[in-house]
């Protein structure tokens, strides 16, 4: 079973693999959602929000000054070799789900970082399992494909960049398609010890998006990282020598 959701000028289709999966996605009013077109995010005018799946690299969310830590999730079932290694290890129950509020941006928006995907997220893939982490734009003004993409392309490269100098928290946003970014070890950087804001500094888009691909990929691909430093430079450069 497919169903589609308006995408710009395209549609996005949601596969759904059996009445389970369904069941999950029939809980919310989808038919009113846009699917934002290259990444795994929607628009929901009436709710005006925009929520988007995200990767979360370096300092752990729940680190960040500010940061709301929820209880600890109830425990899966586990066989007794795995529980004698916990009492082995002295392991105990793992971190509640961690939430950042950032405010104080102009036009009242506010971005919400989540570690646990919200349902509505994992109900694109028809699960209702804990899915990844997601960013939310609160207050989106907007209806119109385009103007959101563009609203989540450039608010979210702002966020990410203050939060990686600061506190060096790195993220991207998820791509619908493929990626062939991996996972990648962070130095282990001081933090600052204010609590993020809204950032009021906007970044070229495509410098943006090199810096944050510099920043994710892995520690055993150097050359990768530098080219992407050094195309930001050369872009900064060009952006200088044209005023």
């Amino acid at each position: 079973m497919h169903i589609f959701l308006p995408s710009g000028q395209r549609s996005r289709g949601v596969s759904l693999n059996g009445g389970d999966e369904a069941d999950v996605l029939l809980k919310f009013p989808f038919e009113r959602w846009t699917a934002l077109q290259g990444y795994e995010a929607i628009l929901d005018p009436d709710e005006q929000r925009i929520l988007a799946e995200i990767t979360l690299r370096g300092t752990s969310l729940s680190r960040i000054p500010g940061a709301v830590v929820g209880p600890p999730e109830k425990d899966e079932p586990i066989g007794d070799h795995a529980a004698g290694l916990r009492l082995t290890f002295k392991l105990g129950p793992a971190p509640g789900p961690s939430s950042l509020t950032l405010a104080g941006g102009t036009g009242g928006l506010t971005v919400e970082l989540r570690s646990r995907a919200p349902a509505e997220i994992r109900a694109l893939h028809g699960s209702s399992s804990s899915g990844g982490a997601t960013l939310i734009i609160h207050g989106v003004p907007t209806c119109g494909h385009d103007e959101a993409r563009t609203l989540l392309e450039d608010l979210s490269a702002a966020v990410f960049i203050e939060l990686d100098r600061s506190y060096g928290l790195a993220g991207t946003l998820h791509r619908s398609v493929a990626d062939d970014v991996m996972k990648s070890e962070y130095d282990q950087e001081a933090i600052s010890s204010r609590p993020p804001r809204l950032p009021a500094a906007r970044y070229g888009r495509d410098a943006a998006s090199l810096y944050l691909y510099a920043r994710s990929v892995r520690s055993q691909a150097p050359l990768l990282e530098y080219l992407g430093y050094y195309q930001v430079i050369e872009y900064g450069a060009a952006a200088q020598s044209s005023k």
